[in-house]
């Protein structure tokens, strides 16, 4: 009965933990105002083949006649040089964009976190070998690796993904191998190693789970840069590929045009503007919400 009753005390006080940092998330209006615009692109990315009104315009439909348009209420967006509706590429390129940058954070992620944990909980040669390899990719700045690894694999949306999670995975595991050695002198793994547990356990029980806050954070601020480097890399003609709607491919196709013809590049780079907005505003809040030291301030 007593193991019982200091489960459920347990419970209700993560409860308790829980309310309050909902509170304080919503307490912060950029917070919300950047939560709005993540989960507003994630639906438009999940319903963009049913509300797309041109659904050809997104491959490589050609309408000459139509070239160049501005926004009508026809084409809320105008469209571009050979006639395609910019709305309806911008629409789908949201699925694109989004996809892109979860597989790149994803990857990242898988990789980074298990070796950072690795480094910080073993020490020794385990921690050299593993910081040294990391110091390699870290050696050569980000989006000079990519724009090299995309060159040798060609352009295309895959390498581009390829390429940008070769580049991601050395900050994650910076990050948590500094969380895992600081978290390692704490009193309760001193106890859980005390009683004989397994070095896995610690792992895994005690010291990924104090981890998780500053993960998140990285990874919600990362969605937003991820999309923009595949964005830049797109710009720059190694990325996503014509007649591809993809965001930077879009904007320069239309960068040729401006400022003439200024909604054939101007709306791509709003909707890269807005979503990585929204992106480093919900990083923000989820840091304030979720680092102890930051909660005070709401």
């Amino acid at each position: 009965m007593r193991f019982l009753s200091a489960k459920i005390e347990i419970l209700k006080v993560r409860a308790h933990d829980a309310k309050r940092t909902v509170r304080t998330f919503f307490r912060n209006p950029l917070s919300v105002i950047g939560l709005i615009v993540v989960c507003g692109f994630f639906i438009l990315g999940f319903i963009a083949p049913y509300i797309t009104p041109y659904p050809d315009d997104v491959t490589g439909a050609i309408h000459t006649k139509q070239r160049l348009q501005a926004p009508s209420r026809e084409h809320l967006f105008g469209t571009d040089d050979v006639g395609r509706d910019v709305y309806s590429r911008v629409i789908y390129g949201t699925r694109i964009s989004l996809q892109i940058a979860l597989v790149i954070v994803g990857v990242a992620t898988c990789i980074g976190v298990p070796l950072g944990l690795m480094a910080g909980c073993s020490g020794g040669v385990i921690e050299e070998v593993i910081m040294r390899f990391t110091d390699i990719f870290l050696a050569v700045p980000g989006i000079v690796l990519a724009v090299t690894i995309v060159s040798a694999l060609g352009p295309g949306i895959i390498n581009v993904m390829v390429a940008l999670s070769i580049v991601w995975w050395p900050g994650y595991v910076r990050l948590v191998r500094g969380k895992a050695k600081a978290l390692r002198e704490e009193v309760f793994v001193e106890a859980s190693t005390a009683i004989g547990s397994s070095r896995a356990r610690i792992m895994f029980r005690h010291i990924l789970p104090n981890c998780f806050s500053i993960i998140v954070v990285k990874m919600s601020m990362d969605m937003g840069m991820a999309i923009l480097s595949a964005a830049g890399l797109g710009f720059i003609g190694i990325g996503a590929q014509p007649p591809s709607p993809e965001w930077g491919a879009m904007i320069s196709g239309g960068r040729w045009y401006l400022p003439t013809w200024w909604w054939y590049a101007v709306f791509p780079g709003l909707a890269i503007w807005l979503t990585v907005l929204g992106f480093n505003l919900l990083g923000d809040g989820l840091r304030d919400v979720l680092d102890p030291k930051q909660r005070g301030r709401y």
